[in-house]
């Protein structure tokens, strides 16, 4: 059985994070979490960050970094076909490219609900007030806002 790889991505701007909520499938549907989907067989980390962003929200994406922010292990890991398996969640800094810009007040990007029905940012502070989360997620924003409160004291390039 091969490894099923999950992406997130943490784009952080201005202090703030962008959240979506599920749309779809229904048992993780009306859930916020990190944007991504599973890694496809032909893809690397970038091309699935691209691939999300293009598809789910009309916005060229790509890595801040190479480092991983998290690894979180996926008891099970919902696939289209209906199936669940074990997965890793992995969590990347990305950012918006070069030349796209954003309305953060507007709520940009907005979803195309397929996958997703609406974003939004929320400041790193703020993050225990979206709910709800999907599980794995709410493990994840928690590290992400500690991380970052961290950063705060003692700086260092995390973008």
């Amino acid at each position: 059985m091969s490894e099923h790889m999950v992406i997130g991505a943490a784009v952080i701007q201005d202090g703030r994070l962008l959240v979506a909520r599920r749309a779809s499938p229904p048992c993780v549907a009306g859930r916020w979490e990190f944007p991504g989907d599973e890694m496809g067989p032909d893809e690397n980390e970038q091309a699935t960050v691209r691939r999300v962003f293009a598809v789910e929200f009309n916005t060229l994406l790509s890595l801040w970094t190479e480092r991983v922010l998290s690894d979180r292990w996926i008891h099970s890991w919902r696939k289209v076909e209906g199936e669940s398996v074990p997965a890793t969640l992995r969590l990347l800094r990305c950012r918006v490219e070069n030349g796209t810009t954003l309305d953060l007040a507007a709520g940009e990007p907005r979803p195309n609900r397929l996958a997703y029905d609406e974003s939004r940012w929320v400041p790193l502070d703020e993050l225990h007030d979206v709910y709800p989360w999907s599980d794995e997620h709410a493990y994840l924003a928690e590290e992400l806002a500690a991380l970052y409160h961290y950063e705060a004291q003692f700086p260092h390039d995390i973008g």
